[in-house]
C-alpha cells in the first residue's frame, strides 16, 4: 500500500537509516496530497515497512490511524520505504482497469490469464480520458484477449504499485473487475506484445502468475470470486 507525504523543506533528517514523519502531512492518496504538498511529495511504501524491526514494526498501524486522525506523534519508518527520495522523482498518478475473467469447469475455478514478454499476467490497461473505470476494465480485457462478449459481474477492490518513467514515479492504480464470458476462441493482442491467451487453474494462476502483487490479489478475492461462481 502506498502513502503520501509532504515535506516543507524537502530535507528529511534521516538517523540510523530510518526517517520521523510528522503524522498531520501524510495523506492516503495522491491528489489529496498533491493539493498538501509544500515542495516533496514522498511516496511511502508500507510493504517496505519491516514488522520484524521492533521500533519500526508499528509504523504501517500508525500511518492508518494517522488518517483517521488518532495519531499526532511523529512516526518512524525506515528509509528504504520512501520510493523515491534518492534521487527525487515527483509522483504523477495512472489509472488503468482490470478484470478477473472466470468460468466454473468442472466443478473447479478457472481463470483467463494472458502470456507476454515471458510472464504469465493479467488483463489490464490504462485509463482513456472520458470513460469510466469499469468501462476501461471492460475494453481493456476485450482488446488484450479478443473476447467478444463480457459481463462484469462485481468489483474487487485495486492493486496500487509503482515505477519510474520520464524522471517521474508513476502511482499506478488498476480498478479489478469480476467477469465472465461465453466465448471459447481468443486473439491475443498483438500490439501489447500477447502470445497466448487461456484458461488457468484459480490455484494454478496463483503460483504462475509473474507479479506478486497479482497472486495476493487472486488469493484476497478467491473467497470472493468462488461465492459468485457457484449456484
Amino acid at each position: 500500500m502506498f502513502y503520501f507525504y509532504t515535506d516543507k523543506k524537502g530535507v528529511l533528517s534521516v538517523e540510523n537509516n530510518t526517517v520521523r514523519l510528522r503524522s498531520k502531512r501524510i495523506f492516503a492518496d495522491l491528489t489529496t496530497a498533491s493539493k498538501k504538498s509544500h515542495k516533496r511529495l514522498l511516496v511511502i511504501d508500507t510493504g517496505a515497512i519491516p514488522a520484524a524491526e521492533t521500533d519500526i514494526r508499528s509504523a504501517e498501524e500508525s500511518i492508518r490511524e494517522a488518517m483517521k486522525g488518532e495519531v499526532s506523534a511523529d512516526i518512524v519508518i525506515p528509509v528504504r520505504s520512501i520510493r523515491n527520495l534518492s534521487p527525487y522523482y515527483p509522483p504523477d498518478e495512472v489509472l488503468a482497469g482490470g478484470g478477473l475473467v472466470t468460468k466454473m469447469k468442472k466443478g473447479t475455478l478457472r481463470l483467463l490469464v494472458i502470456f507476454r514478454k515471458e510472464m504469465w499476467d493479467l488483463p489490464k490497461g490504462k485509463l482513456d480520458e472520458g470513460e469510466t473505470i469499469e468501462h476501461c476494465a471492460r475494453r481493456e480485457v476485450m482488446e488484450e484477449t479478443g473476447i467478444q462478449n463480457l459481463t462484469v459481474v462485481q468489483p474487487l477492490g485495486f492493486t496500487v504499485h509503482g515505477y519510474i518513467r520520464n524522471n517521474r514515479f508513476m502511482v499506478k492504480k488498476t480498478s479489478w473487475y469480476h467477469m465472465r464470458t461465453t466465448d471459447t476462441e481468443f486473439n491475443p493482442q498483438e500490439e501489447e506484445a500477447i502470445e497466448i491467451v487461456r484458461w488457468m487453474k484459480w490455484e494454478k494462476a496463483e503460483s504462475e502468475i509473474t507479479y506478486t502483487m497479482y497472486r495476493h490479489l487472486l488469493a484476497r478475492t478467491r473467497p470472493m470470486v468462488e461465492a459468485q461462481s457457484h449456484p
